[in-house]
């Protein structure tokens, strides 16, 4: 998930916009394929890629965040980075885990374990089946490993310039590979390569690499190129959610890192894309971003929901099918919109306080002498 939430005023920092409406439409595009796959009860095994999307727009807009707010203050305040975090990430979370609690029938001992996985952010080291109501938490456990490493990393790396941050990007990811191609030799569960940290970073850093080379890529690539690379990347992910197989992408060792560079490619074309661009009017429309913009909730809260209808689900039986469904969706439409309103952007406005925009503002205004 790209928990980000960040403040959505336009500023121009470095020749970048501060905020892109078009990655909320992302976003949406994400947590999308995501309720599809469950609620197609798999069928749609391509949705699970929603997952991958997150990945690369959480390393894109770390890291360009990051780059932000060096240029505009000359430093990368780790502190305020790792509060900003906290306070965005931990409490729809807990709230997620209330739920989950709530409503999993399991036992104590089932669940406690579980809790603690999940709020120490190794529950992608659990069987899959251990996690019950908070199986879709192994993918945040991924996310907030990375958000401990690669801004320490990616401060020391780039300490006299981006190229080392970008070689150490590039490294990670042809790792990444490396490290499936030799569990799959080894014999190792396909399964486990999902949801195994070192084979799962290559989307993270594909989005850091991107974050660290767009000005360079913008100055070298044509402008006629981008609308075609949009679409075909559009197209393609698309593509993905009715043809896309879990088995296959687990058991070709590349496949994830293929599709996380149609993302990568979508992300740096699409916000590029002249105004009137349909494709980029689709991305930054009303209704993407409201959605874009609750993701976060949204993937968190609809699984415990999904995963407690199961119970209710008659196989072969359409009526049911539409009526669950409908019932999943919209409860978990409604529990998310409450979390916006009245938990996350009250911890959002307090996130502020710890932004380096609040410091540049503070700092450049007019003296009261």
């Amino acid at each position: 998930m790209a928990p980000l939430g960040e403040g959505h005023d336009v500023t121009e920092a470095a020749g970048r916009r501060d905020y892109l409406p078009e990655l909320d439409g992302l976003r949406a595009l994400s947590v999308g394929f995501v309720l599809l796959v469950h609620a197609s009860y798999g069928r749609l095994q391509g949705g699970f890629l929603g997952v991958d999307i997150f990945f690369v727009i959480s390393g894109y807009l770390i890291t360009r965040l990051m780059m932000l707010e060096r240029v505009a203050t000359g430093r990368v305040d780790l502190r305020e980075f790792y509060l900003r975090r906290v306070f965005r990430i931990i409490p729809p979370l807990l709230a997620c885990l209330v739920l989950a609690m709530l409503l999993w029938t399991g036992t104590l001992a089932d669940r406690l374990p579980v809790a603690v996985a999940v709020m120490a952010f190794f529950a992608n080291f659990l069987p899959a089946e251990m996690l019950g109501s908070l199986g879709h938490t192994w993918s945040l456990a991924i996310e907030e490993q990375f958000y401990v490493v690669w801004p320490i990393v990616f401060i020391l790396a780039s300490y006299r310039g981006s190229r080392p941050a970008a070689i150490i990007a590039a490294l990670v990811i042809v790792s990444a590979v490396a490290i499936r191609f030799a569990m799959l030799a080894a014999g190792y569960p396909p399964v486990l390569l999902y949801t195994f940290t070192p084979a799962r970073t290559d989307g993270l850093m594909l989005g850091c690499l991107l974050a660290i080379t767009e000005t360079a890529l913008s100055a070298r690539l044509p402008q006629r190129l981008l609308r075609p690379l949009a679409w075909i990347c559009f197209v393609a992910i698309v593509a993905t959610l009715f043809f896309a197989q879990r088995d296959f992408m687990q058991e070709v060792a590349p496949a994830f890192t293929l599709f996380a560079l149609l993302a990568a490619t979508l992300i740096f074309t699409v916000p590029r894309l002249a105004d009137g661009d349909p494709l980029r009017r689709a991305f930054a429309s009303p209704v993407a971003r409201y959605v874009g913009r609750r993701s976060y909730g949204l993937y968190l809260y609809h699984y415990p929901i999904f995963h407690a209808a199961e119970a209710y689900r008659q196989p072969g039986n359409l009526t049911n099918y539409l009526l669950v469904v409908t019932v999943e969706v919209a409860l978990s439409l409604v529990v998310t919109e409450l979390s916006w309103r009245f938990l996350e952007q009250p911890m959002l406005r307090v996130k502020k306080r710890y932004s380096w925009r609040r410091v540049q503002a503070a700092t450049s205004a007019p003296s009261a002498t």
